[in-house]
């Protein structure tokens, strides 16, 4: 035949290969070595060719073992449920749902449990605390309260995460909790979803009940943490869930060992706990495994004492100052105010900080839709323009309920037997402000009020002692003209001049001027476009700096009429 050399390029190249693969699968070839050189080759090429054969056929053989092995549990777990089933008779039907179930609940993936890692063991105390502090953290740090923890006492919150938090899976259709239950637990859901469903005997019989879909990152049953709390409603899986569970003895000791931690969260229990008694129709909704209603962070901390409030603002403040877009020049400024209490300064629920105040205002309206609005607000002989509802901020240690109640004894008092307070709505308005270049968030708890039945508005206290001046209207107001119009010709529009206007006094010699508004205007001189017509209003009126005794036409007021702090007089234009 013919020599190697002289064959086809392919047969070269079919031998060559046949010849390696040969060596690497120790199987036999009918190309030997001719010379020393070639031998060598075949003796490196046949080693190499064992220890890979080897290697492969050693790894192929252990996948098969371990595949075999993590099966095994499974399979035996069947096993005794079949038998189980059998020996006790179960009809077939529910017999191939129960199997069903355990098949497709034992093919879902687990999560790695931290006792099942033995390694762990090995570790010192502070380091697995410190390792602990770092899986749980990130979640944790969505409740701001936890933030602050974490930096006022960084070691008390390691024993927390060791000592009371652990990781839980559910798979679809798992129950977390039921209703009726004593909770023990708060729970945080990281990965997948929740169905909530409110039990109808704990729910507001004037609203509906429904199926709340649960996100992850939410916070359920966090009252557990701060009173002996009651599950209202049911929590299911509705897809595998990932929660950390909260162990609420556990945490109540680890925070009560903490000196710094303690008061904080003392003060934080009072407030939340206050919340839950006090949240009932009409003034708010029944509270929630999901939600305690006027229990967000910032709320919360307004009502506490002023040197917890003090503390908290410094610790937010001092972060505040580490950024490069704080205004230096209003630091001083804001410092002084959270020193004096004047202003609240927290983190959200993303870690930033915003400068917050907590208002209370009430929203009166008339049966022919008109509300009561304030339209300037006076101290030391000067009036400030500003159309907004009346309110007052949320001091410590108050209530919303409370607020409207100290507002209703004193600035308001012309109406305090004439009112009565109904629904209670929350909104949240974020602004920048403009002096400490600081986010500012306005928490606002808007009363709706109505008159008592009986009580005619134009029979208040006001009519005895204020003397209003009338004038033709030029034109009819309209919410079109409002909006259409330009900001300089709103004035004229409108013909503010022409509408009834008067001031009260409280006890801290503040005045403000009050007028009955449609809900067009109002939202009109509230908005920028409306500001000039507002300046043009309140400088055309003649506002008294101070109390002073007014007259009322055919009749002459005893000293009696001013006896409460709240005092109410004319204002008429300027000519």
């Amino acid at each position: 035949g013919l020599h190697y050399s002289e064959t086809s390029v392919l047969h070269q190249y079919m031998v060559a290969l046949h010849w390696a693969v040969g060596q690497i699968a120790l199987g036999a070839v009918d190309t030997l070595p001719q010379n020393t050189a070639e031998r060598l080759c075949f003796l490196l090429a046949t080693m190499i060719g064992l220890l890979f054969g080897s290697t492969l056929v050693s790894s192929l053989s252990a996948a098969m073992i371990e595949l075999r092995e993590s099966k095994k549990d499974k399979t035996a777990k069947m096993r005794v449920l079949r038998q189980y089933l059998l020996e006790n008779s179960v009809p077939p039907r529910l017999s191939t749902l129960v199997t069903r179930q355990v098949q497709k609940r034992l093919a879902c993936p687990e999560r790695l449990m931290e006792d099942e890692v033995k390694a762990l063991l090995l570790l010192s105390p502070a380091l697995r605390a410190e390792l602990r502090i770092e899986i749980f953290g990130p979640h944790l740090q969505t409740q701001p309260l936890f933030r602050f923890f974490i930096i006022m006492d960084h070691l008390a919150v390691q024993r927390l995460c060791l000592d009371s938090m652990r990781f839980e899976n559910l798979v679809q259709s798992d129950e977390l909790f039921a209703p009726g239950q004593e909770a023990d637990a708060a729970y945080i859901l990281i990965e997948g979803r929740v169905e909530y469903d409110l039990d109808r005997a704990f729910a507001d019989p004037n609203f509906s009940v429904h199926v709340t879909p649960v996100e992850k990152g939410t916070w359920l049953s966090e009252a557990a943490l701060w009173s002996e709390w009651i599950h209202v409603g049911r929590a299911e899986a509705a897809i595998v869930c990932e929660l950390i569970v909260i162990s609420a003895p556990a945490f109540a000791a680890s925070v009560s060992a903490s000196s710094a931690l303690q008061p904080l969260a003392a003060q934080y229990c009072k407030q939340f706990h206050a919340r839950i008694v006090s949240a009932k129709p009409p003034l708010a909704s029944y509270p929630t495994d999901l939600e305690v209603p006027y229990t967000e962070f910032s709320e919360l901390v307004g009502s506490m004492s002023r040197d917890t409030q003090v503390a908290i603002s410094k610790v937010a403040l001092h972060h505040l100052k580490q950024g490069r877009s704080f205004n230096r020049a209003g630091s001083r400024t804001l410092s002084v105010e959270v020193r004096t209490g004047q202003s609240l300064v927290l983190f959200d629920r993303e870690g930033a900080v915003l400068r917050v105040i907590n208002l209370v205002t009430i929203r009166l309206a008339r049966s022919d839709g008109r509300i009561l609005a304030q339209i300037a607000k006076g101290k030391n002989m000067e009036w400030t323009p500003g159309c907004m509802l009346p309110g007052a901020k949320q001091l410590s240690d108050e209530l919303a309920v409370d607020t409207a109640s100290r507002m209703l004894s004193d600035g308001l008092r012309f109406l305090n037997d004439a009112i009565g307070l109904g629904r209670f709505e929350h909104v949240t308005e974020l602004a920048m402000s403009k002096e400490f270049q600081v986010p500012t968030r306005y928490n606002k708890t808007i009363i709706h009020a109505d008159f008592k039945e009986g009580v005619d508005p134009d029979d208040l206290p006001i009519e005895a002692v204020s003397r209003r001046t009338r004038f033709a209207a030029k034109r009819t107001f309209t919410t079109h003209s409002l909006t259409l119009r330009p900001a300089d010709e709103l004035a004229d529009d409108l013909d503010l001049l022409a509408k009834e206007v008067f001031v009260a006094f409280d006890s801290g010699g503040v005045s403000r001027a009050f007028a009955w508004l449609t809900a067009g205007e109002f939202d009109c001189l509230a908005s920028p476009t409306g500001e000039q017509a507002l300046d043009k209003w309140v400088g055309g009126l003649d506002l008294p700096a101070k109390p002073s005794r007014p007259s009322v036409t055919g009749a002459a007021l005893a000293p009696e009429d001013f006896s409460t702090p709240t005092e109410i007089f004319p204002v008429t234009p300027r000519s």
